[in-house]
């Protein structure tokens, strides 16, 4: 019996699994892809707030939003542990949520 992969991503990990047969086709896609599946998904979540759908539906897009950024993420040429990592250094910035949250509100009016 073959030993059981590591998760480096937890809950996230099956996700980033399922598309490992499609290396060939994420690897350098440009960013415009990316953009525009992403843009899709957010008409599809308002489609389903305009509907008054239930909420797993709105959850399930926003999940999808989180598989389409792990693959621009893996596009780039990184692996499970790289995005694992990159999700590690990028946390360092989120130690101060008050300055992210003064950031959106100044500089977008959020």
């Amino acid at each position: 019996m073959a030993p059981k992969k590591q998760s480096l991503l937890g809950p996230l990990q099956p996700i980033w699994d399922a598309w490992d047969k499609h290396n060939q086709f994420l690897d350098g896609i440009p960013s415009i892809y990316f953009k525009n599946v992403i843009s899709i998904q957010f008409n599809e979540i308002d489609d389903h707030e305009e509907a008054g759908h239930p909420i797993e539906r709105i959850r399930n897009e926003i999940v999808d939003i989180m598989s389409i950024s792990m693959n621009w993420l893996r596009s780039t040429g990184l692996d499970d542990k790289g995005v694992a990592e990159a999700i590690g250094n990028r946390l360092t910035r989120y130690a101060d949520t008050e300055a992210i949250l003064l950031k959106y509100n100044e500089e977008y009016g959020l």
